[in-house]
């Protein structure tokens, strides 16, 4: 099995709508950093997964619940992390079990926008069958 793993740090704003499932909660989240993790097996990806790390001083899911399906969440997130390679297409909220305590579990699609984005060279070896893990600052 060939993996990709990739943790980018970043320092990004984005508010809840407050009408997800597991929230009813209105808050500016900040977020700290995501991962994209990546699966593949005979020449098949079959997972790649984002995980969007936020500061549990701005958002606490004991008190606050999941963001997980909360509309203005995922739309800011994605609008203002496009230099990535997130779009509407291919970033989506994964199941509820995926979802951390600080982070929110995003389905992804490893589309041409993402092989064209901030990480293509990484994404384009790892489609090459190249393993990548580590940190990207």
């Amino acid at each position: 099995m060939i993996e990709l793993h990739i943790a980018q740090a970043v320092d990004l704003l984005a508010p809840t709508g407050g009408d997800g499932l597991w929230s009813k909660n209105k808050r500016m989240v900040r977020i700290t950093g995501f991962e994209i993790l990546g699966y593949k097996e005979d020449g098949e990806i079959f997972g790649a997964e984002l995980r969007v790390h936020f500061d549990r001083r701005t958002w606490n899911p004991r008190e606050h619940g999941l963001i997980y399906t909360d509309k203005k969440f995922i739309k800011s997130f994605i609008q203002s992390a496009a230099h990535f390679g997130f779009t509407e297409n291919n970033t989506w909220y994964s199941e509820q079990g995926m979802q951390g305590i600080d982070y929110v579990s995003f389905d992804i699609e490893l589309d041409e926008h993402m092989k064209g984005g901030f990480f293509h060279d990484r994404i384009d070896s790892f489609l090459d069958g190249v393993e990548h893990e580590g940190q990207i600052d």
